[in-house]
């Protein structure tokens, strides 16, 4: 049966509906590993999510923990930082690993931010967070309680206490730059301390660590 020029378009558009929807979401950042790349060969990352983009490093074969911060336009390519520049790498030849979607809050995560200085170590997994930054000691401390706010699952409130202060803080997905570098993280966090005076607000970015 031969079908007329709107029966055909018809049926790709519904053929591309049925793709669509046959494709997981993806919750990023996510960590991948290298696969099918040859052990004397490398997983090239570029500037641009093309073949023909400039090379700015590379991936070895048996490379693992690699964090995928977003997908381009045609979900082909994953954008990972290297060194402290972003750049992309074609998801043919990236696998991801079995850890849990990261608003689980069971993979680590390092978060940093700048004016001032600090980062801050969490293992939401355990409750436990270390807390430093240029002028003082490390901070320890834990997680009070954890919710998800309605609507979404990728905006989460953290209750933090400590043997010296307390605070919250909140993680929502979104792009975040620390504004010294070309990385892009997909995490973005504020936190707020309470301590001598008023309540001490930091934001910054996060990664995922393992």
């Amino acid at each position: 049966m031969r079908l007329g020029f709107g029966g055909l378009a018809l049926s790709l558009m519904l053929l591309g509906v049925h793709l669509a929807e046959a494709q997981p979401t993806q919750i990023l950042p996510a960590l991948f590993n290298v696969t099918d790349v040859a052990a004397n060969d490398v997983l090239n990352v570029r500037l641009a999510p093309k073949g023909s983009a400039p090379i700015i490093g590379a991936l070895t074969p048996d490379a693992t923990v690699i964090e995928v911060t977003a997908l381009s336009a045609d979900g082909q390519w994953g954008r990972i930082n290297l060194g402290e520049a972003a750049g992309w790498a074609n998801l043919r030849f990236l696998r991801r690993d079995s850890s849990a979607d990261w608003t689980e809050m069971t993979t680590p995560m390092t978060c940093s931010g700048t004016e001032p200085f600090w980062s801050l170590s969490m293992d939401s997994a355990n409750g436990n967070l270390i807390l430093s930054d240029m002028d003082q000691p490390l901070l320890p401390l834990e997680i009070d309680w954890l919710r998800r706010a309605s609507g979404t699952v990728a905006t989460i409130g953290l209750s933090l206490r400590g043997e010296a202060t307390g605070g919250f803080a909140t993680l929502r997905g979104a792009e975040c730059s620390d504004g010294m570098s070309d990385r892009l993280s997909a995490i973005a966090i504020t936190l707020f301390l309470k301590g001598e005076g008023a309540p001490a607000g930091l934001v910054g970015c996060c990664n995922l660590a393992r």
